[in-house]
């Protein structure tokens, strides 16, 4: 029997959860409108759509909240909702999370990032600013950003007015959100304070990559670089994971 990638995959996953004694699972940017071959169910428990609310729910549903959980975080965000609820069941577990970050983690990714029991970053990956985007006439925009560009102006429709109290609802939740996982973690009121205004109050454009020497000097409770068995798992998947990209005729 010819061994396929999805053998190799799935062989690999299951050798790191018998090795280490924990669930594996890797959290990815939305593979919707990429050419996803159909592929058998038992790679789906390893392989979670970062913004499918209802597979990240069944993830830490089915998932014994005593055992240890280990998350490869590979995604530029997800919806806000999702994050939270993510960030709420990683702070409730009674077993382990550890998140490994091996190339980025953005936005709702940063988010889950913050409340893992263990943060590892690979020296080339990155975190970045935690800022939830609005679509305003078909352009994303922060709801910090929105809320500092009428600061000065009276917005002059109902709309726009709707938009603006939604934002800063929406500030005030992330804030919250964020505050919360870190008074979780035990970091110092200082060390807190100076995390969310570094990483929630757009002192950065959105694309702002926060590295590690940058997660360090912020005193972020990180550490530098992956278990080679982690880098060695997701190689694998990432390997496969561009090889969707490709054109049939391409190497």
């Amino acid at each position: 029997k010819k061994t396929t990638t999805w053998d190799l995959l799935l062989e690999t996953f299951q050798a790191y959860e018998e090795k280490e004694n924990v669930k594996l699972a890797i959290l990815t940017d939305s593979l919707e409108d990429r050419k996803v071959p159909t592929y058998p169910a038992s790679i789906s428990d390893y392989i979670y759509d970062f913004e499918d609310e209802t597979a990240m729910s069944h993830l830490f549903f089915k998932v014994d909240e005593t055992a240890a959980l280990d998350l490869i975080v590979h995604a530029s965000g997800t919806y806000s909702c999702i994050a939270e609820k993510i960030a709420h069941a990683c702070m409730k577990r009674t077993g382990k999370v550890q998140v490994f970050v091996p190339l980025f983690a953005e936005s709702g990714g940063t988010v889950v990032a913050l409340a893992a029991d263990e943060l590892y970053l690979d020296p080339f990956a990155n975190l970045g600013p935690i800022d939830t985007q609005f679509e305003v006439d078909e352009d994303s925009f922060s709801s910090f950003g929105l809320i500092k560009s009428f600061k000065k102006k009276e917005p002059s429709d109902d709309i726009t007015r709707l938009r603006i109290q939604e934002a800063e609802l929406t500030c005030q939740a992330d804030v919250s959100l964020v505050g919360k996982i870190l008074a979780y973690k035990g970091y110092p009121p200082g060390v807190s304070k100076n995390l969310l205004q570094e990483f929630l109050l757009q002192k950065y454009p959105h694309d702002k990559p926060f590295f590690l020497e940058d997660c360090l000097h912020l005193q972020l409770q990180v550490q530098a670089g992956l278990p080679p068995s982690i880098k060695s798992l997701f190689l694998l998947f990432h390997e496969w994971s561009l090889s969707l990209d490709k054109k049939p005729n391409e190497e």
